[in-house]
């Protein structure tokens, strides 16, 4: 899946790329991310008669065939081949969706180019190699700036606290999806819930 890089690029993001990320991550660290519950996309999928397009997106050539699905990320315009498209998205309502499966990512530390299922995309030194599959399959670049305002570290620190700090994240998923239809229970069962995991 490519990702336009021109998006969330800005004055300082190649600062990253130092030794270490904005969140942290040592250059080079692969590790395993969420995309936050709040980061939407508007996606069509390409189901027409048609044997495809190719365009010019990520710094290099990407293909979409009949099938695939063309993307909005908050002004990122890309396209997700169909396979990947199944596996990692669920539908949250009428064009709008979100990626729930977990990515794997680490700092570039120079620039360069990764192969995508589309094409190709490049990337500078500081910028996210993002991977749908831990073991480096179906990867895409992003921006700093771009993937650290839509993605967070998924692991928790092994502590007396982990339980606590599960009832938070509880707790903040609920608050940001009681005014959606992903919310399954009524809002004050899903909260006593939460509070009583503490």
């Amino acid at each position: 899946m490519p990702y336009s890089m021109n998006m969330g690029q800005g004055k300082g993001s190649g600062q990253l790329a130092m030794n270490r990320s904005k969140q942290g991550v040592p250059v080079g660290a692969r590790r395993r991310y969420k995309k936050k519950p709040t980061e939407f996309v508007t996606a069509v999928q390409l189901d027409l008669d048609t044997e495809g397009f190719t365009s010019n997106t990520g710094g290099g050539k990407q293909v979409c065939k009949r099938g695939d699905w063309l993307v909005d990320n908050n002004g990122g315009k890309y396209t997700v081949s169909q396979e990947s498209f199944a596996k990692t998205y669920q539908l949250i309502s009428p064009g709008v969706y979100l990626k729930t499966a977990p990515v794997w990512a680490e700092v570039a530390e120079k620039a360069g180019k990764v192969k995508t299922q589309e094409g190709e995309t490049t990337y500078k030194a500081g910028d996210y190699l993002v991977y749908n599959n831990e073991d480096g399959a179906d990867g895409y670049a992003m921006s700093a700036a771009s993937f650290e305002s839509m993605y967070t570290c998924r692991r928790l620190r092994h502590s007396v606290d982990a339980p606590k700090q599960r009832a938070d994240i509880a707790r903040k998923r609920l608050l940001s999806f009681a005014w959606s239809p992903l919310a399954l229970v009524p809002f004050r069962l899903a909260l006593k819930t939460a509070n009583r995991s503490v």
